[in-house]
């Protein structure tokens, strides 16, 4: 923003030579030059006619190579422009901050007031603040590799954002009151003390841009890792070779607009399970197993060599050959709740539709006497429940023989896959007698190890949303408790038992009738199920 912007505007309510002068020579060029209405606090704004207090005022940032703008000392320069004096100001910010106050959380880079004026200006003394980009650590000197690679990160879009140095409203706060904008002490350093924090600073950076760069190829190695060798002897991975999507479509219905992604969700389901099921009848499974201890331990060798960084910004977790089967299968059955969920939203929408129907035939039936036209709307509505069903059971019948055999497929493949890797301990004299009890055997230790470990639940990296919902008006209490009763019935219909069964509740979401106080709401929830059944029903459940 150019300095002239407020600058007309200025020597208008302030016509002297002294001003215009200042304006030419003092104020720095692309700086941005905001004008303060100070008697009222208001800023940016074209002056009045009235005596109002104005002042001109801008905060600088010191210009030194190689360094970011914001990460530099700063300064503000106050100008008087009308109705108050310099000396005014500074009695006024006499022991106090002054800072930009945009928002209590960024840009506020306070500084501490003069006691002196300099050339006809409220001038501070140039300022260092770490805590103002970024920064946690009380010194500079200690900053650590995470702390300077999460400034970089938090950083990295400033362009798009507004400016460190374009300010938009000054105030004079108390320490206390700048410490509370940043919800912890802010350390700010001033004059020579500046200078050397600043200097800190840099020093440091330049030390650890060896150990991130380091950090770098780390994790890149491990990126390299996952793409070229863990996901290509995935499940997921041979799926999308052969064309499947990587994930089922969620389905979304929007109460308030009476819209949903219908069709998205029958087609893009339809075709996952279709490609999905091919896909586990010709996986093989048996070179995932071979290597799954070395992948495990690779991964994590790799991980560890990655510093400063948050687990869930780039880990991937290694899971088991029958996790791995099960999660295929999980999404099979997830693909088969959308389109079900699809067909009874269709469902719900009909006898909504011939409820209000009724309604307003009734509320006219003595002056167009429309009877047959309700019965005629009636055996529509019966004749669209009846198509809706039969398509469900068909659909139901579908999913559930193609997810029984995906679970056949990859427990065949498990099993095959593991009497592969065990045949070099079998002697050829084996009796077949045994050799057909081991699976059994197997079988056998691996309930029991199941049964000795912690419930967990089934999917800890995902939770299914789901909407329920009291179909029509009632009560508002009853609403709401119908509603959540229809979400309690997915879930458990979801994890096959009331007592394995976790919600997370969210907002009721109710619409009022118009012509009487009852309500139709929604219910909306994530779901998870736990591997084994809770001494209560629902539990967990919040």
């Amino acid at each position: 923003m150019s300095k002239y912007d407020y600058g007309v505007d200025a020597v208008r309510v302030n016509p002297s030579p002294e001003l215009a002068r200042w304006l030419d020579k003092s104020a720095p060029k692309a700086v941005r030059i905001i004008l303060i209405d100070y008697e009222d606090s208001k800023f940016d704004r074209r002056p009045s006619s009235s005596s109002d207090e104005i002042i001109l005022a801008y905060r600088e940032f010191k210009s030194i190579p190689n360094t970011r703008p914001f990460e530099q000392l700063y300064r503000y320069v106050l100008k008087p422009v009308r109705g108050i004096t310099a000396e005014q100001i500074i009695e006024e910010g006499k022991g106090k901050y002054i800072a930009d106050w945009r928002s209590a959380s960024e840009n506020q880079y306070p500084a501490h007031m003069p006691d002196k004026v300099t050339n006809g200006t409220v001038t501070t003394d140039w300022h260092f603040c770490f805590e103002c980009f970024g920064g946690r650590s009380k010194s500079p000197s200690h900053m650590s590799v995470g702390e300077l690679t999460r400034i970089n990160h938090e950083n990295r879009y400033r362009a798009s954002r507004p400016k460190r140095w374009q300010i938009t409203q000054l105030s004079f706060l108390g320490k206390e009151k700048v410490d509370e904008m940043k919800n912890e002490e802010v350390t700010i350093f001033s004059g020579k003390a500046a200078s050397e924090a600043l200097e800190s600073y840099q020093a440091q950076k330049v030390t650890l841009m060896a150990a991130m760069n380091d950090i770098k190829e780390n994790k890149k190695a491990y990126k390299d890792f996952i793409k070229n060798t863990y996901r290509p002897l995935t499940f997921k991975g041979w799926a999308k070779k052969q064309g499947c999507a990587a994930e089922p479509v969620a389905y979304r219905w929007y109460g308030d607009d009476r819209v949903g992604n219908d069709n998205e969700a029958l087609r893009g389901n339809r075709r996952f399970i279709s490609c999905t099921s091919k896909a586990l009848e010709t996986y093989d499974l048996a070179p995932y197993i071979n290597q799954y201890s070395h992948l495990k331990n690779k991964e994590k060798t790799l991980r560890d060599n990655i510093k400063g960084y948050k687990d869930s910004e780039y880990r991937v977790p290694i899971h088991s050959a029958e996790q791995m089967m099960d999660d295929a299968v999980a999404d099979l059955e997830y693909a088969s709740r959308q389109i079900e969920e699809v067909y009874e939203q269709r469902r719900d929408n009909a006898e909504m539709a011939q409820m209000q129907a009724q309604n307003a035939a009734y509320a006219d039936q003595e002056v167009n006497n429309s009877m047959n036209a309700i019965q005629k709307f009636n055996n529509q509505v019966d004749q669209v429940m009846e198509d809706n069903r039969r398509m469900i059971a068909q659909i139901n019948s579908q999913v559930r023989a193609n997810a029984n055999n995906a679970k056949l497929i990859s427990d065949q493949k498990l099993t095959s896959a593991s009497n592969q890797t065990n045949n070099t301990d079998t002697t050829a004299s084996a009796d077949s007698a045994s050799v057909k009890s081991e699976p059994a055997q197997q079988d056998a230790d691996s309930k029991d190890s199941k049964q000795k470990q912690a419930n967990r639940l089934v999917d800890s990296a995902r939770d299914y949303k789901m909407t329920g919902t009291s179909t029509t008006y009632y009560g508002q209490d009853t609403a709401i408790d119908l509603a959540q009763t229809n979400l309690r019935n997915q879930a458990a219909k979801l994890c096959g038992d009331t007592f394995k069964t976790q919600i997370t509740w969210s907002q009721s979401d109710c619409n009022k009738h118009e012509s009487d106080d009852t309500y139709m709401c929604l219910q909306n929830g994530l779901v998870n199920c736990w591997e084994q059944r809770c001494e209560t029903e629902y539990c967990g459940t919040q």
